[in-house]
């Protein structure tokens, strides 16, 4: 299973398909992926071939982006 929207039936999942699960909000998703990359990115302040001008850019997105339309379908191209 690639999706992680998982449906009922799904890895045995069980839920009641009429009741609406709480979700985030867009602002707490986001707050929380900018907190993620800045984590991730902390370890590229010792590299010293670091773009410090980059670095800085990539810890202060100005932009976000949330896709709920799942996988892209799989072509044999």
């Amino acid at each position: 299973m690639f999706c992680w929207r998982a449906q009922s039936g799904d890895l045995k999942l069980k839920g009641d398909e009429m009741e609406f699960p709480e979700w985030d909000s867009p602002e707490e998703i986001v707050n929380a992926s900018i907190k993620a990359q800045r984590q991730i990115l902390t370890e590229y302040k010792a590299n010293s071939k670091t773009d410090t001008k980059k670095l800085k850019e990539a810890m202060n997105p100005r932009q976000a982006a949330i896709s709920l339309n799942g996988e892209p379908p799989f072509t044999n191209a």
